[in-house]
């Protein structure tokens, strides 16, 4: 309810204290209280929107050893956990790329910066598969790796969540990666189902995915 100011004027005598532009003043600040104490703010969701993908594939690189450890599943480094992360006091992040207390912007921040340091049930994607074929082989550490294709299509009826680093960081760790983190919907290994190929990558070899655009 709001609070009306009323005024009691007398029929026929003067009031010393009342001034007709002072009264205007005290209805005006009054019925913009009433509206303040009416209207019903929308809470904000800074930094947990979900990116519009206009790729079509991304792609996801792993080594022949954690393919094997894994069961050839795309595994986050954190399972069961939240995306989302408060950013402490002393670590170095930019002024405006982050937000207070948890979110999931400061997640995806923390994450492209560095997933060993700042885990989380997010998994790195790109859209470019020479760079997931780089990472498979770990620029030549690994004889072999496999590299998952995954149909962007897919992601909504799976459950999947996808943030475009771009949109969230001011300046993204590895900009040609154009990367992607996929979170599953509770926080877990990604569905196989938005897998549509698993393609095995050696060194030396000449695969060129023509969908990688």
């Amino acid at each position: 309810m709001g609070h009306h100011t009323q005024f009691k004027i007398e029929i026929g005598k003067a009031s010393p204290e009342f001034r007709p532009e002072v009264g205007a003043m005290v209805l005006e600040r009054s019925r913009r209280v009433e509206e303040q104490e009416n209207s019903v703010e929308t809470p904000k969701t800074e930094g947990n929107e979900v990116s519009s993908i206009s790729t079509r594939y991304l792609y996801r690189g792993v080594n022949s050893d954690m393919y094997e450890r894994t069961g050839g599943c795309l595994l986050p480094k954190v399972i069961g956990e939240p995306f989302e992360r408060s950013i402490k006091y002393g670590q170095e992040f930019k002024y405006g790329e982050i937000t207070y207390g948890k979110s999931a912007k400061n997640a995806i921040v923390a994450h492209q910066r560095n997933s060993s340091a700042f885990p989380s049930s997010g998994v790195s994607t790109t859209p470019v598969f020479e760079n997931a074929k780089a990472y498979a082989l770990h620029n030549g550490r690994y004889a072999a790796g496999y590299v998952f294709r995954i149909d962007t299509e897919l992601l909504e009826t799976a459950g999947v969540r996808a943030y475009e680093v771009s949109e969230y960081a001011a300046k993204p760790a590895i900009p040609e990666d154009k990367e992607i983190i996929l979170v599953a919907e509770d926080f877990g290994v990604l569905p196989r189902g938005i897998v549509v190929e698993v393609i095995e990558v050696k060194s030396g070899d000449t695969i060129v995915d023509s969908r990688s655009k």
